[in-house]
């Protein structure tokens, strides 16, 4: 089986494919479902008649995304790999949701009120680097054509996009991430490194 999870933007998701199917459960993420997450994740595959031991691999997005949510999928898939022996795989949060077509795709997920997630993708392949878009210059870097997809409501674009606009979830992630690693379009690797594009809002004392 391969166990999948997407923690990086609320709400999250966790997915189990038994080389059949595809069983997704979609979890709000807030203080009390983190803190139980890896017990979530394990009456998750009880109730599919699995245990922890029958996982042969895993997937995990690995941000960029919430500084909490990212740390959280980062440590489970890391640890889950360690002491199950098995391969482990990632991609980021915007490739996820990115469909493989030919088109011109933009991808963003919500960083803050006024700032979102952006890659522009040709052919499925990001053409450069993730970065950060002020939602007010964000018309700026689109072009005639683009196809969007991601995250965002209405809040972070409302009427400043005006090409077609196809949401995408952490259960449309998953699905992405679950084909990546069918296809072999990617490896896997050692470890999962957090991806933060926006540096966690951390303070400290002075002395």
């Amino acid at each position: 089986m391969i166990f999948l999870l997407d923690t990086t933007i609320n709400p999250t998701a966790i997915g189990l494919y038994d080389y059949k199917d595809l069983k997704i459960r979609i979890i709000e993420s807030n203080p009390e479902n983190n803190r139980k997450l890896v017990s979530i994740i394990q009456s998750f595959l009880k109730a599919k008649s699995h245990k922890l031991k029958a996982i042969d691999a895993i997937g995990a997005i690995n941000g960029p995304g919430t500084f909490t949510g990212v740390r959280t999928g980062v440590v489970i898939a890391n640890t889950f790999a360690y002491a199950l022996k098995i391969p482990l795989y990632a991609t980021d949060t915007l490739t996820a949701q990115v469909p493989n077509i030919i088109t011109n795709v933009v991808s963003l997920a919500s960083a803050s009120n006024n700032e979102v997630y952006f890659a522009r993708f040709k052919k499925g392949k990001m053409r450069g680097k993730i970065e950060l878009v002020d939602t007010m210059n964000l018309p700026n870097r689109l072009n005639d054509g683009d196809i969007i997809v991601g995250d965002l409501g209405e809040k972070h674009c409302g009427l400043i996009i005006k090409q077609e606009f196809a949401s995408k979830n952490s259960a449309d992630r998953i699905k992405t991430l679950l084909d990546l690693i069918l296809s072999k379009k990617i490896k896997p690797i050692q470890q999962v490194l957090p991806l933060y594009i926006k540096k966690p809002n951390i303070t400290t004392k002075k002395k």
